[in-house]
């Protein structure tokens, strides 16, 4: 039987001295944090970005390696698993953080401009669980996939609908996948983060953007109080505490709960509409 360290059936990963780490939007913001604290821990941490010049700033801060990807591709990611495990031989921890926000009016959204925010926001999490659940299952120590996604993810806003889409998927195929590794008794677990408001760098996701359409970056210091914006370092704390646990889901903002209140309000009413229609209940 494999030596499976401190990992014992789907209760969490409680010890990162040694273990491997890949973050993806580790260049900045949520990512740079979950480094950081992985590191901090006795990790080794590889960060990755297709901005090469702020991934190489992020890397000197954090003592993490950098590693050049754009996640939206799937042979740049299944070459970056290839990379780590030449280097490491094996991954025990994998955050599908990399992600765009900006905005615009379903009407207005270009075709090129679903592609873009779904290639990044969802295809860059597919990509990554294809790329390396393989070499997590095979850890002898067992692992975690944190996926990122969003508040938005839960409850839609207005001119969030492309964002909203793609982080509602996410959060549904990391639920499923959460159950599916439970299922099978495996030794890694599965955890969907979906913070709100946050320091980073969202706010000018366009710059790696080619070409031009409807979406325009939006400023959150802008929309929030400060008070309601949290650090990338708290919001690693509770990153590190689900991979500890095998939470399911990581939320950030208790103060924003009313906004999921009125839409599960609003699910349950539309099941009591339903009941004059089915004669059930």
């Amino acid at each position: 039987m494999p030596d499976r360290g401190n990992r014992v059936g789907s209760k969490g990963f409680q010890n990162f001295e040694g273990a491997v780490a890949v973050v993806t939007g580790g260049s900045s913001g949520i990512g740079q944090g979950i480094a950081q604290a992985l590191v901090l821990r006795g990790a080794h941490v590889v960060i990755v970005s297709n901005d090469e010049e702020r991934l190489c700033k992020a890397a000197a801060a954090t003592g993490a390696v950098p590693m050049v990807a754009d996640v939206s591709n799937r042979k740049a990611m299944l070459q970056l698993a290839a990379d780590v495990m030449a280097k490491y031989g094996t991954v025990n921890i994998l955050c599908n953080n990399a992600g765009v926000g900006p905005v615009a009016a379903i009407q207005d959204l270009t075709h090129d401009d679903w592609q873009w925010m779904i290639g990044v926001n969802l295809w860059g999490v597919i990509h990554g669980i294809e790329a390396f659940l393989p070499h997590l299952l095979a850890a002898p120590r067992g692992g975690q996939i944190v996926n990122t996604a969003s508040l938005a993810g839960l409850w839609s806003v207005a001119k969030l609908g492309s964002y909203s889409a793609a982080k509602a998927a996410v959060i549904a195929m990391t639920e499923a996948l959460h159950l599916e590794l439970q299922a099978s008794d495996a030794q890694v677990g599965a955890t969907v983060l979906c913070p709100g408001p946050v320091h980073s760098e969202i706010k000018s996701s366009l710059r790696n953007r080619q070409g031009t359409g409807a979406l325009a970056d939006i400023d959150i210091a802008n929309i929030f109080p400060p008070e309601v914006i949290r650090t990338p370092a708290q919001i690693a704390l509770q990153v590190i505490d689900a991979i500890e646990h095998n939470h399911l889901y990581i939320l950030t903002h208790p103060e924003l709960s009313s906004a999921l209140d009125l839409r599960h309000q609003n699910l349950l009413a539309a099941f009591e509409r339903a009941k004059s229609w089915t004669g059930i209940g």
